[in-house]
């Protein structure tokens, strides 16, 4: 009986590779979906404690995560334009929060700084986009945030 299943689990496996595509010059494949996709890199800066952390990320209608003290988060995105939002709470978008329209071509990153506006009676977080070289230079003081 053992070596029946044995010879039908080998053969199956067998017959298995076969039917997978090979690819015999691994180097020479080209990923085209990686070619048409740019980067959106927030960057949270600021190191408050309570009830501000963490803050919520959102690219159109989607949180693509929640960013904590002194760290930021890399996203690939397929060219095209985008609406970008932070807000301190919730899981949706709220469209009454300050967004960022951001232009993302091929291979190309963009850099959001989302800074802390404080009020008499409310604080609110706005997202600015930055130059890569100040964008850089922050980055290398902080951490990036893989919670997303």
């Amino acid at each position: 009986m053992k070596k029946y299943f044995f010879l039908a689990l080998f053969s199956s496996l067998f017959l298995y590779s076969f039917a997978q595509p090979q690819e015999f010059f691994p180097s020479q494949k080209v990923k085209t979906h990686e070619v048409d996709k740019g980067e959106i890199i927030f960057i949270r800066k600021t190191g408050i404690v309570g009830w501000a952390i963490p803050f919520k990320t959102f690219i159109n209608d989607d949180l693509v995560c929640k960013i904590n003290n002194k760290r930021f988060s890399k996203h690939k995105v397929e060219a095209g334009s985008y609406l970008c939002t932070a807000q301190f709470y919730g899981k949706k978008r709220n469209e009454k929060r300050e967004h960022a329209h951001i232009e993302v071509k091929a291979g190309e990153k963009k850099y959001i700084i989302l800074q802390m506006n404080y009020g008499f009676f409310y604080n609110t977080l706005s997202p600015i986009e930055i130059p890569e070289k100040a964008a850089l230079q922050l980055i290398s003081e902080i951490k990036e945030d893989r919670n997303y």
